[in-house]
């Protein structure tokens, strides 16, 4: 599972700091499973509900209808106890694509003062709560017949592959400042690296289906 950082490219929502952490915001399945962890690291007990929705890339708000049944997760409600952890599954039963999907899927927590006997097999709670906060997540369903492949150089990164990957390269800027880039970049989709000093060298990873590392020697 290739877990990533948190970037604008992804929708998240939040009406106060939000108590529950995820450990990144892009997951591919692999072997049509996927699995996403929620921690919460504050002092409260958190309720958490899961939804899902299918949509035409990470960067659009468009849903499109998915099949009853192609997109299966549990648990879809889950008490995450102060200072805890739980694992959500998701499972894909659809058929095979020659494309990549994308899939939203939303955490919706509500904080809860105390539980009540049931709470952690069934979600049940007992007490003051507090309004719900809700963070997003993408997971990608890679085509069929997937395979990763991009075009790198002092310039640019350019995805010509059919999946997606997340791009990182760590160097220096012109004002010889630490510089970075962490990004996904979606099929058919370039970055450009004009924000480092070419004096320089950049080394850096490529990860999605695979993970490859490269380094961008200093030019003369």
């Amino acid at each position: 599972m290739f877990r990533l950082l948190l970037l604008p490219f992804f929708m998240v929502i939040s009406l106060e700091c939000s108590a529950i952490t995820l450990r990144g915001f892009f997951t591919p399945f692999v072997n049509n499973e996927a699995v996403v962890s929620v921690e919460n690291e504050t002092a409260r007990h958190a309720l958490v509900v899961v939804s899902v929705a299918e949509v035409d890339s990470p960067t659009s708000d468009r849903q499109i209808n998915m099949q009853g049944g192609e997109l299966l997760f549990t648990p879809s409600r889950q008490v995450i106890r102060k200072k805890g952890k739980a694992n959500f599954r998701f499972i894909y039963k659809g058929p095979e694509n020659s494309k990549e999907r994308y899939f939203r899927v939303m955490f919706t927590e509500t904080y809860v003062d105390r539980l009540t006997r049931k709470s952690k097999q069934e979600g049940e709670t007992n007490g003051k709560v507090t309004p719900n906060l809700s963070m997003g997540y993408i997971l990608t369903l890679p085509p069929s017949n997937g395979f990763q492949h991009y075009l790198l150089n002092r310039d640019s990164v350019t995805n010509v592959g059919n999946v997606s990957f997340v791009f990182r390269a760590y160097g220096k800027d012109k004002k010889g400042k630490e510089a970075s880039i962490v990004i996904p970049l979606l099929p058919q989709q370039t970055v450009s690296l004009n924000r480092f000093n070419p004096k320089e060298a950049v080394v850096g990873y490529v990860d999605g289906t695979k993970r490859d590392s490269f380094t961008l020697a200093a030019e003369e």
